[in-house]
């Protein structure tokens, strides 16, 4: 009898083993689902007046002056004065032409110079006809360069005409200013002097605008991870896009504001 009573005590203290157990592995915290849902990331806000803001800025960096020539009518060539890198000056002569038409059949035309530049595109000789707008060569004048660069519209309000630009042209750091802001078509053509760039038609390139003393909301830029846009959530309630538009040093000035926040948490990224 003592040896069942033994194992009767034995097999009671397994049952509440096991049930104690079991009580403290439902109560345990499932470790999958907290590395799948991570604690949210806080982002501080500041909301700050008067820093100094730049705007990215990037695109194509053409001649500024540039002609492609060509005569509204079929044509002869009947004399050339210029040849393929050639340079010219304002007012020179560049080709002379006879109009295919029987009644300006020899009436000589001459095409002039409009600038100072460089002639490219003419692959004519004497004796060629020209169909009718064809263009027949180019004037290209590689004193000075522009880029044209198309923003958003709360962008355009903080640029300026004659702020500066800095541009990067692979190894080259340029300088320029804001030349036009045409609101209309949220399009700002930036002027870079050619000095330091030597003869190049087309290039893609990459710099900054200083648009000044700005206030508004601002992030570290850090969060950003290389895109311009943040998807965050507000008091845990509201979730909106954020859209970077300007830099001060290592902050991103934001829109829309958010004047009433101290800290909001990221969604997403993308």
């Amino acid at each position: 009898m003592r040896i069942n009573g033994f194992f009767v005590i034995l097999y009671i203290s397994i049952i509440l083993l096991s049930v104690m157990t079991g009580c403290v592995s439902d109560n345990q915290p499932d470790k999958t689902q907290a590395e799948d849902d991570p604690a949210p990331q806080f982002v501080p806000v500041l909301n700050l007046q008067n820093l100094p803001v730049r705007i990215p800025v990037s695109g194509d960096l053409t001649p500024w002056k540039q002609a492609e020539i060509a005569v509204p009518f079929e044509s002869k060539i009947i004399a050339s004065l210029v040849e393929p890198l050639m340079e010219v000056k304002q007012n020179d002569v560049l080709v002379s032409l006879w109009r295919l038409s029987q009644k300006y059949e020899y009436t000589p035309i001459n095409l002039i110079a409009p600038f100072d530049g460089i002639v490219t595109h003419y692959k004519y000789a004497i004796g060629q006809v020209v169909p009718a707008n064809k263009e027949i060569l180019t004037v290209i004048n590689y004193d000075n360069y522009k880029l044209t660069a198309v923003f958003d519209s709360r962008q355009i309000d903080l640029i300026k005409r004659l702020n500066k630009a800095f541009i990067k042209m692979q190894k080259l750091e340029l300088e320029g200013y804001v030349a036009e802001v045409l609101p209309g078509d949220n399009q700002v053509s930036i002027h870079v002097p050619g000095a330091d760039i030597g003869r190049v038609n087309f290039e893609s390139v990459t710099g900054y605008i200083e648009a000044g003393l700005v206030s508004g909301t601002f992030i570290p830029d850090k969060y950003f991870k290389d895109q311009d846009t943040l998807r965050v959530r507000v008091d845990r309630e509201i979730e909106l896009t954020l859209k970077r538009f300007g830099l001060s040093d290592s902050l991103a000035l934001i829109y829309p504001n958010i004047p009433d926040q101290e800290r909001i948490f990221i969604v997403s990224t993308k």
